[in-house]
């Protein structure tokens, strides 16, 4: 059996600052990266809604915007 499960960029960056030989990491930092996984599944969840409204075809904003719409919402790549 394949595990088919993706890894978020949250998961990924956890998965490397758990590789690295750093000694021990402060608890404050996993606080931080559980907040993150929060606040990136409410972001999929927006986007799924997005495409949610585009399947029943209720336009909402047009899926070839993906780009305009992704840095009015998230402020583009920082």
């Amino acid at each position: 059996m394949t595990n088919n499960k993706q890894q978020t960029a949250v998961d990924w960056l956890q998965v490397e600052i758990d590789n690295k030989d750093m000694g021990e990491i402060p608890m404050w930092l996993y606080e931080f990266i559980e907040q993150a996984k929060e606040m990136e599944k409410e972001q999929m969840q927006h986007w799924f809604g997005l495409g949610m409204h585009l399947v029943e075809g209720r336009l909402w904003k047009p899926i070839d915007k993906f780009e305009e719409n992704f840095n009015e919402t998230y402020g583009g790549n920082k």
